[in-house]
């Protein structure tokens, strides 16, 4: 499969789920950001995209994925029926120039199939056995969320106004919210000013996207795009459920799909972007929240350790 192919067949299945769900993502929690079961370690950019949107259509509750041989390996088998994922990488290539000798590298699209834990004999596996215990208390507060906004507060300042609109200021370099109390819960306020906080990663300053375009046009639709993607990514890095937030707004969703089906490139351009704001947030502006999510992890595994 060549890379326009792999393109297309991942715009495909986006735009198939945008025209089914009118959202871009709205899921449950499961166990984290989606990741390979083979190295637990989270998938990124498009993969993380692709795979967040399959769960959502298909509603698995496990954030693992597994190639074929991996299954075979731990002694599991793809329950029959079931339909692969495609995910990419970029291998790294070098070429030769005949007339100079001098060798020039890039990157290859590639591609390989994976499925969802649920789709095979290994959903009982204790590995990957789901937490099915615990209620998801919805209006619960995040604490790792509170030292990230009380740390991004330092460099884009966040002002709570009783009205009925959020929304960034590039000139002001400030994010405007209505108060938190106007929300339905924390987890929809939460949903809420991520978005406008990955907004504020294209200041000039940070990561320096255009931010200059008129309410309406193509360019603007792509940067909620982009915003709406790295909110995705940071509510499921934080385990917030936003099953309950539908607010994507119809006239964007309505761009986006025309832009998809326009430009097979599109969708892998606001991944790379997303991915890059999102991993802003939680380095830079998540210092502390992140310091304090591995104190957390590290208690919790010698607290197993000891039991």
């Amino acid at each position: 499969m060549n890379r326009a192919e792999i393109q297309q067949r991942v715009t495909q299945e986006i735009i198939e789920a945008l025209e089914t769900h009118n959202s871009l993502w709205s899921k449950e929690w499961t166990g984290g950001m989606p990741a390979s079961a083979d190295t637990l370690k989270p998938y990124q950019g498009i993969n993380l995209l692709i795979l967040s949107i399959k769960a959502m259509v298909k509603g698995y509750k496990s954030n693992y994925w597994i190639t074929m041989n991996q299954c075979n390996k731990l002694g599991g088998k793809i329950t029959k029926g079931e339909k692969s994922t495609l995910v990419t990488y970029y291998s790294p290539c070098t070429k030769k120039d005949k007339e100079t000798g001098e060798e020039s590298s890039f990157r290859i699209l590639k591609s390989y199939l994976v499925w969802n834990i649920e789709q095979t004999s290994l959903k009982e596996h204790e590995k990957f056995k789901l937490d099915t215990d615990k209620p998801i208390d919805k209006t619960l507060c995040s604490k790792e969320i509170d030292l990230l906004l009380h740390e991004a507060n330092l460099d884009v300042p966040i002002s709570h106004i009783r009205q009925g609109r959020a929304y960034y200021t590039p000139s002001l370099d400030t994010i405007t919210m209505p108060e938190v109390t106007q929300f339905s819960n924390y987890h929809a306020y939460y949903s809420t000013v991520l978005h406008e906080l990955t907004h504020s990663t294209g200041h000039k300053k940070r990561l320096d996207r255009d931010l200059k375009n008129s309410f309406g046009s193509n360019e603007y639709a792509f940067e909620e795009l982009v915003a709406e993607i790295s909110t995705m990514f940071l509510l499921n890095h934080y385990n917030i459920d936003n099953s309950s937030i539908r607010d994507n707004n119809l006239s964007y969703i309505k761009s986006w799909l025309k832009k998809l089906k326009s430009d097979n490139n599109f969708i892998f351009k606001a991944s790379s972007l997303a991915g890059k704001a999102f991993e802003f947030i939680t380095v830079n502006y998540g210092k502390e929240a992140k310091k304090e999510y591995v104190k957390k992890v590290k208690e919790t595994k010698e607290l197993a350790l000891a039991s």
